[in-house]
């Protein structure tokens, strides 16, 4: 699997260009391995653990998921790839949902939320932990 790296285009939301722009400079430097939702990978990886109706998380995380499982090899490219479409703000709550699904420390996601200006992840999060029996 191939990630690509991709920013926020800076007009459309330039305090989430800025964050993701100074994070993917963070990561090369400290050698942080890095995840995005534009990805490709091969078709016969994928027909052994294709995507479910069942599966509870958001496509590209539940495909980083499976293919960790099976050990595929995973590469994350470093692009210069600019993201066209506005965040659409109602997605964030199952972004928090998934982190919570994930095992996620709520102090990165707490910390994800403050930096990426993003409440409704934190919500998400606390939200699925406190319905959890």
């Amino acid at each position: 699997m191939v990630s690509f790296a991709v920013l926020e285009h800076p007009h459309i939301s330039p305090w989430n260009h800025f964050v993701t722009k100074t994070l993917q400079i963070a990561g090369d430097v400290f050698g942080v391995q890095r995840f995005s939702g534009v990805i490709a990978f091969c078709k016969d990886h994928f027909m052994t653990c294709p995507l479910l109706p069942v599966d509870s998380f958001n496509f590209d995380t539940q495909l980083q998921i499976n293919f960790k499982k099976r050990m595929y090899p995973f590469r994350f490219v470093s692009a210069k790839n600019l993201h066209l479409r506005p965040w659409v703000r109602s997605k964030l709550w199952n972004v928090g949902v998934d982190r919570y699904k994930m095992k996620k420390s709520l102090w990165k996601v707490l910390l994800f939320s403050i930096i990426r200006l993003t409440p409704e992840v934190l919500a998400g999060y606390l939200h699925a932990s406190l319905s959890k029996t």
